[in-house]
Formats: C-alpha cells, sequence, structure tokens
C-alpha cells in the first residue's frame, strides 16, 4: 500500500454536465452531482484519502486540450468514465481514454482495464464501446422507468449507487501500489476467429467470447470491434483472420446486418473463413477449419420454439465445407465441446532454427526518425528484412494499433534511441518484459537496443545496462561514438544472443 494520495480522472462529456437554461441556481447538473457525492466520501476516507480530478470548466471539443488535462492523467492512477451516448461522440473524451492507455502503456490490457471503472449516465449498447473499455457491469444511473438524476435533481436512488461507486473507488485506491492483477491463465498463443454474430445470438456469442478468453486464447476481433458496413468489411474479416488457427461460427435465424453490396455478416464471415481451408480438406488438427453452431432448438421471434437439422441450417447460410464441426447441443455443451477442441489442436509450434533477420521491428520515435533511417540503410544493404513504426499523418490509436501488430509478429525488435527522451526508451523497453501479453505465438528472437548520438553520461556502457535489463533487452548496442557503425558488429551480436538461446 502507498503512502501517496492515489487520484482518480473523471472523463466526462460536456453535454453530460449542463441544466436547461432558465433552471434554478440551486440545482447541479449530473457530472458536478456525482463529483459531489465522490468527494464527500473521499475526505470521509481519511487518512490518506483518494482525490477526485474533474474539470469544471465544462470544455468541449471546440477548446484547445489543456496541458493541465495533460498533467492530470499523467498523476492519476484510475480512470472514471461518465458513459454516454455525449461521451462516445466527444473527441476529447477519447483523446483522455487514449492518454491514459499511454500513461500506463507498460501494463498488459488486462491490468490496464482493471484501472477504469464506469458510471452509466444513459444506456450505451456494449457492442459499440471502445475496445479499450472494460468488460463490468459498472454503476448504472438509470433504469427501465428512467433516469435516476433529471432536471438538476437526484432520486435516492442516484445517491445509493453514488455511494457504492465511491466505495469501490477507496478499495481501489487502498491497493494501488499492489501487484497489479494477472489474467486467469496466460495467453496460450493459439488464434481463434470467433465471427461477429447476428442480433439474435448475440447474448450466446459474448458467453463464448468470455470462456475463449478466460481460457487464455487469442481471440479475434474485439468484442467492440464491429464489422464495417461498407467494402472495408473484406479487409477487416481478412486481417482479422490472418494466422487464425480455427473460426467459430453461431448461426441462429438470422444471418445480421449486410455491409453494402455484400452479403450479410453471418453468410460473408462463413465463405472467408472457407477461402482458407486448404484444398485437400481439413482433415489434420493442424489444418484450418471452422467450428460451427447450429442448435437443433431454436426460438421464433414470437418466443415458439421450433427444431431445425444443424446440416440444413449451415447449408442455409453457407457451402459445407471438409473438415466443418457443426454442432447442435445447447449452449453449454456447445462451450465445453470447443474448449475441449481447442485444447486439442493447441499444440505447440516447433521452435525452428532461430534467424536473428527474418523479420526486424525498428522501433523508434518520432524524433529518432533520421537516425533510424541510417539503420535501415544498413539492414537495407545486407538484404535485412525489416519494417518500421508509422507517425507521418496517424492518429494516436492507429500509430499504437500499428506498432503493437508489429511487436506481435516480428521476429526480432530492435529501438534505434537516439535524441527522443529517456522516458520514452525506458517506456519502450518495459513493454518488451512479456511476450505473452503482446500476443506473439513465441519468444522474441532478440529484443535489442541500439544507443545512438548524441552522447551522454546516461548512454555509457555501465549506465545502459542499469537503465536496460537483460529481462526487458537481450542486447545493447552504444553507437553514440560511432559514426559509421558495421553491420559485422549487429549481425555477430545478434548471432550470439541466438547461440545462447538455442542452448538454454
Amino acid at each position: 500500500m502507498t503512502d501517496k494520495r492515489v487520484q482518480f480522472f473523471m472523463s466526462y462529456a460536456w453535454n453530460d454536465n449542463r441544466l436547461p437554461p432558465g433552471e434554478h441556481p440551486d440545482k447541479q447538473p449530473f457530472v458536478a452531482t456525482l463529483a459531489g457525492q465522490i468527494e464527500w466520501h473521499f475526505n470521509d476516507a481519511k487518512p490518506n484519502s483518494p482525490l477526485l480530478w474533474w474539470d469544471r470548466d465544462n470544455i468541449d471539443d471546440g477548446t484547445q486540450f489543456r496541458p493541465a488535462i495533460r498533467a492530470a492523467i499523467e498523476a492519476s492512477a484510475f480512470l472514471v468514465i461518465v458513459l454516454s451516448e455525449h461521451w462516445l461522440a466527444s473527441e476529447y473524451c477519447q483523446l483522455e481514454l487514449q492518454l491514459f492507455r499511454e500513461r500506463w502503456r507498460h501494463e498488459s490490457d488486462f491490468a490496464f482495464k482493471h484501472r477504469i471503472i464506469l458510471a452509466h449516465k444513459s444506456e450505451v449498447p456494449k457492442e459499440r464501446w471502445p475496445s479499450l473499455l472494460p468488460e463490468q457491469k459498472g454503476f448504472q444511473f438509470f433504469s427501465r422507468h428512467g433516469p435516476y438524476h433529471w432536471l438538476g435533481r437526484a432520486s435516492e436512488e442516484f445517491y445509493r449507487v453514488a455511494g457504492d461507486l465511491a466505495k469501490i473507488l477507496i478499495k481501489r485506491a487502498k491497493f494501488e501500489g499492489e501487484e497489479p492483477p494477472q489474467p486467469p491463465q496466460p495467453s496460450r498463443g493459439l488464434k481463434v476467429y470467433l465471427a461477429k454474430p447476428a442480433p439474435d445470438v448475440r447474448d450466446q456469442y459474448l458467453r463464448v467470447h468470455r470462456e475463449l478468453v478466460r481460457g487464455g486464447y487469442h481471440v479475434v476481433p474485439g468484442v467492440a470491434d464491429d464489422i464495417p458496413l461498407d467494402a472495408g468489411a473484406l479487409d477487416f474479416i481478412d486481417r482479422e483472420l490472418k494466422d487464425a488457427r480455427v473460426s467459430i461460427h453461431l448461426l441462429g435465424r438470422s444471418a445480421g446486418p449486410a455491409p453494402a453490396d455484400l452479403e450479410h455478416i453471418a453468410k460473408l464471415q462463413l465463405n472467408k473463413a472457407a477461402e482458407r481451408i486448404p484444398a485437400t480438406g481439413a482433415d489434420d488438427k493442424a489444418s484450418f477449419h471452422r467450428v460451427i453452431w447450429a442448435p437443433k432448438r431454436f426460438e421464433e421471434p414470437s418466443g415458439q420454439p421450433v427444431e431445425r437439422d444443424p446440416i440444413d441450417t449451415v447449408k442455409s447460410f453457407a457451402s459445407q465445407q471438409p473438415g466443418d464441426r457443426i454442432e447442435g447441443d445447447s449452449i453449454s455443451p456447445f462451450t465445453a465441446f470447443l474448449l475441449k477442441h481447442l485444447e486439442d489442436i493447441d499444440t505447440p509450434m516447433p521452435p525452428g532454427e532461430p534467424s536473428a533477420f527474418d523479420h526486424i521491428y525498428l522501433c523508434h520515435d518520432e524524433s529518432d526518425t533520421e537516425y533510424a533511417a541510417e539503420v535501415a540503410t544498413l539492414l537495407e544493404e545486407h538484404e535485412i528484412n525489416y519494417v518500421m513504426p508509422a507517425y507521418y499523418n496517424t492518429t494516436d490509436v492507429e500509430r499504437r494499433q500499428f506498432h503493437r501488430e508489429r511487436l506481435s509478429e516480428c521476429t526480432a525488435v530492435v529501438m534505434c534511441w537516439a535524441k527522443a527522451s529517456e522516458m520514452w526508451a525506458r517506456a519502450q523497453s518495459k513493454e518488451l518484459r512479456s511476450w505473452q501479453t503482446l500476443g506473439r505465438k513465441q519468444e522474441f528472437m532478440c529484443r535489442g537496443l541500439i544507443a545512438g548520438p548524441p552522447p551522454h553520461i546516461r548512454k555509457d556502457e555501465h549506465m545502459l545496462r542499469h537503465l536496460f535489463p537483460s529481462k526487458e533487452i537481450d542486447l545493447v548496442l552504444n553507437w553514440t561514438q560511432t559514426e559509421k557503425p558495421s553491420i559485422e558488429a549487429l549481425r555477430r551480436i545478434f548471432q550470439t544472443n541466438a547461440e545462447q538461446r538455442a542452448h538454454e
């Protein structure tokens, strides 16, 4: 437990903190009322009571993002989101979420999402949530009868839920600084494609997704990642299917929405998955295949139960393929079958021969683009494959996604650190501690650091190894005084590391 007071940052849309014109000045809008309740409970939790930071200026998307907000996010251990349609539509709020993720970039997605607490002002369908939001119930300030806070007046239910929220925040603050939560099991590395569902089987989809994640499987697409309803649907499905060992399809009565000029999504995903099935079929467990749930018993929209043949159901959506596993039991037996089936095919991939130069991710900060280009030229001259980060005309979200994808698939990663801040370099280094949390199938062949000019006492041989321990960086090259580095040094050191790993 830490002696420092833990800070919570409240992210909200300014439209959720307004009153209609002409309302009595003694009334308070929703966010101000909620913040007041939380602060009251915080003050009652002394000593070392937590802090709540929220912007009382009600700024909107037309206002410049202020340094004070960036500083508050950097100082915050948790993010309280007042979730509503206004919050979802606010670019300002989405930027706060992204900055908070950058603040905790060293943590896995699982640990990071533990730092977010949701206060639902109004209903927002879960399928529209940003992928960074956690799968949690949160605290709901409305019911089917209406909101708990209306026109400046709060109901008893509002105060009860606000009190429960404050108690949870105090509890979270109490244990901040201890070991962050861990997933039930580390990632197995087996990538599975769980097809996006039609609305009538969404509950079953969420259940299967939850069980797969608990089992440690790499499940794509994310729950909040919708298939685009335009021509981009094809690229989306192809990208997510890449490297998956199996695709899973849940078939109800509906085929779901249809992207423009394309099939409905249930049929489209079945057909795109069929394109990946080998021409000889999928008879061995190593081959890509489809697992399809087409329950024998299903309810009509009227609630009337009907029976159907699973094979006929599949054929009404798409052509049956060799190797298809079609199940017609209810969702519980199907889920048990699915987990057992995945366990059977989840055999470790052969390690293969170490090759340092198969695919290098040349990671660097934008300020070090020129220096990284010099290193890239060196690699290119010796026909060594590499890929560099994306910066130009790219959003933070796109840049971060590209970065994570490269880390998940590269053979080796080399950080180029020249003009960038030490904070950037150490943050990137820390991210490389655990290859499992990056969605990789196996360890990096090598994690390297090239320290380039300008020279500095923090970049000498002795200090570099203190800053970048071996559990994060395998090899360190100090090229701060080198005008023209040679490929031989890089190749020799990488080869030495490969040989060491082969004998471990």
